[in-house]
């Protein structure tokens, strides 16, 4: 038995001088090899792939890559879809640029209609002061003729243009409008400006009442 023993402990000793001896500067060769190949631009994940069962684990190894692939598809779809969406953005603001391009043209010819009209007005009052009927006649044209272009507007469109007169202008225009567009035009308006023209309204209402009293 003890003999036995002897022989089994020299044997693992041998093992383990087999493991020391041998094998390890084979690995660390191998490794310093690699090394080497790598740094001089070899691929070894290349000249590994022929060999079998490495080159099963090499290929697994660089099939993840196809994953990264479809991330990058998805990232440029992202990518277009953030690129049409700032397109289709920049194409609202345009539109309404435009829209204010246009409203600011509307503002401008309705002023040069109201204040032709005015001078025009003016200069008939100081030439015939006898017909002072007439001449209030002319007065009120040209805000007659601002009301029909109002009539044909939408309310939101007449309401904001209406805004930025001046506010003898805007109380002229809204005079001459019927009741009903009158009304759905102020509603259109901000409620401190509509209450504004309401009550000036009035108050030049109550006055005509009282001059003609």
């Amino acid at each position: 038995m003890a003999k036995q023993k002897a022989e089994q402990q020299k044997k693992k000793g041998k093992g383990k001088g087999f493991l020391l001896y041998f094998l390890l500067p084979v690995v660390l060769a191998a490794a310093l090899v690699v090394a080497i190949l790598e740094f001089s631009g070899v691929s070894v994940t290349k000249a590994a792939a022929g060999i079998p069962v490495i080159g099963d684990l090499v290929s697994e190894e660089t099939a993840t890559p196809a994953t990264s692939s479809a991330d990058v598809d998805k990232l440029k779809e992202q990518l277009e879809e953030k690129q049409a969406t700032i397109d289709m953005m920049k194409e609202t603001e345009d539109a309404k640029n435009t829209e204010i391009d246009d409203l600011n043209q509307q503002i401008l010819k309705l002023k040069n209609q109201i204040n032709g009209a005015e001078s025009a007005s003016n200069t008939t009052a100081q030439t015939t002061d006898s017909n002072s009927e007439a001449a209030e006649g002319k007065e009120t044209s040209p805000y007659k003729e601002a009301a029909t272009s109002f009539n044909k507007m939408e309310d939101s469109k007449a309401a904001e243009i209406i805004s930025k007169l001046d506010s003898e202008k805007a109380l002229g225009v809204l005079q001459q409008l019927s009741g009903k567009k009158r009304g759905t035009i102020l509603a259109a308006m901000d409620p401190e400006a509509a209450a504004s023209y309401t009550s000036a309204m009035v108050e030049e209402a109550e006055k005509e009442g009282q001059a003609v009293e």
